[in-house]
């Protein structure tokens, strides 16, 4: 739960909170799994417990979808998504609080963990974002702060990104020899391939 003096959203709308304020709302093992559940909460079926979300593109969903496969239905049929997706959000607003919308990992705290737990934070970014980009309902993003690294890639996965002129963003990974190839992914659907090649290649 957040402490956030957030504006109250309409119906069938939900915040996503990213709440680490004290530490520039980076992505710790905390963060994530908290993100993780959030999203599992709002995408899951209160009808069958079931995780609602957009199956990844092959060539097969294609004639699953045609045949009516009984999993993929929702997806097909308008009474039956109404059905399983009754009490969910259609809109989620992911947010956070303060100067830095987030500062992506903790290089702190990735030195210092281990190997198994280092495989856990990039595990679970990479779920998180993976839910974000499934959702069915779509996800509003109001980018309030800097936002660097895998900060960024999380605010340019969501369906809408919303940000001021005065907002900063970064890649600032080849600057410290880390360079973001993950979050430049993300990065390069959403601005010109020049500019995010220049973004990840000169840490701007």
């Amino acid at each position: 739960t957040s402490n956030m003096p957030l504006p109250s959203l309409p119906a069938k709308a939900a915040y996503l909170y990213l709440n680490n304020p004290g530490r520039r709302n980076a992505l710790s093992v905390s963060v994530l799994r908290d993100l993780r559940n959030q999203l599992h909460k709002h995408l899951t079926s209160p009808l069958t417990g079931r995780l609602l979300v957009l199956p990844p593109f092959k060539p097969s969903v294609l004639d699953q979808l045609e045949s009516g496969t009984e999993d993929l239905r929702w997806l097909t049929d308008a009474s039956e998504w109404a059905r399983q997706r009754d009490g969910l959000p259609n809109v989620l607003v992911l947010r956070s609080e303060g100067p830095v919308f987030s500062s992506g990992h903790d290089l702190k705290a990735l030195a210092s963990a281990s190997h198994d737990e280092v495989k856990e934070i990039f595990s679970l970014c990479a779920e998180v974002m993976s839910l974000i980009r499934r959702s069915p309902a779509i996800v509003v993003c109001p980018i309030q702060g800097l936002a660097t690294a895998a900060g960024f890639q999380l605010a340019m996965t969501t369906d809408y990104p919303i940000a001021l002129a005065s907002t900063q963003f970064c890649l600032p990974g080849m600057g410290l020899g880390l360079p973001c190839t993950s979050p430049s992914t993300a990065v390069s659907r959403r601005l010109p391939p020049a500019l995010a090649y220049r973004m990840f290649a000169s840490a701007e």
